[in-house]
Order: C-alpha cells, then sequence, then structure tokens
C-alpha cells in the first residue's frame, strides 16, 4: 500500500524540476513508471502484469484527480495525453480548491492548509472504503 501511494504521489516530483503538470501528469508516463515498476518486480502484486496495472493505476490517478481542482497558475490543466498531445486539460468538476505555489504570498499557508483539509476530507473515505472492501474479501476468501 505504501509503495503504490508513493507511486500516486510521484508526479509531483516535476516541481523539483519546474516542470509541473506536464510530462509527469500523463498516460505517457503512467506507462513508463508501470513499465519500471513491472520490470524491478516492485512489490505490490503477484505478477508483473498485476504491478503493471497497479502501479499504472496508482501513478494515473493523480493526474486524473489534479484535472478535477481549480488550477490558479498557467497553463492551466496537466498534460494528461502526452506523448501524443502537449495540450493541457481540465475536468469541468471543480472538486479541489488550488494550491498556492508562491509562498511567500500573504495566506499562502492558510490557504494550502485549508485545500489539504479538503482533499482528506474527500479522499480518506474513500481510501478507507477500499481498504474495508479489500479486508472483508480477504477475510470472505479465508473462510
Amino acid at each position: 500500500m505504501t509503495l503504490l501511494a508513493g507511486i500516486g504521489i510521484a508526479p509531483d516530483l516535476d516541481l523539483l524540476i519546474g516542470r509541473h503538470s506536464k510530462e509527469t501528469h500523463s498516460i505517457g508516463a503512467a506507462v513508463i513508471a508501470a513499465g519500471v515498476a513491472a520490470l524491478v518486480r516492485l512489490p505490490i502484486a503477484s505478477s508483473r502484469v498485476r504491478i503493471f496495472a497497479a502501479a499504472w493505476a496508482a501513478w494515473l490517478s493523480h493526474p486524473l484527480l489534479d484535472m478535477m481542482g481549480d488550477d490558479s497558475s498557467p497553463p492551466f490543466g496537466v498534460m494528461t495525453w502526452w506523448p501524443f498531445s502537449t495540450a493541457h486539460f481540465t475536468l469541468p468538476l471543480s472538486l479541489f480548491p488550488s494550491i498556492y505555489r508562491q509562498w511567500r504570498e500573504p495566506g499562502f499557508a492558510a490557504h494550502n492548509l485549508g485545500a489539504i483539509a479538503v482533499e482528506l476530507a474527500v479522499l480518506v473515505p474513500v481510501v478507507l472504503t477500499v481498504w474495508w472492501l479489500r479486508a472483508r474479501s480477504q477475510k470472505l476468501s479465508t473462510t
């Protein structure tokens, strides 16, 4: 689970090189990351095909969720279809507030803490539901 969470967060490593919401937030990057995970046999599933599928879904969940948020800095949206397109896309559903990236701006901490609270309020119940369903499924299969 921890490895999958790390894979899901990994697209934001692009912040370190000044290319946020670009290539790493795409289907192409998800395929590359999943391929590497399957190649090195990350211990997240029982076969390379399952490792690939789990890593691909974890990576791709990040840009999908980013597409559901307000974007406060151009270019707006994420480069979802790279390498087939360099266009940025958003979804009409604005579920998450924007994140301020300029730490010197007034209200930076308060705004981002509020955005994190909204993200946790939306995502924690989903994670707990999936965790509960998985545990229930495993329990039923052993009885």
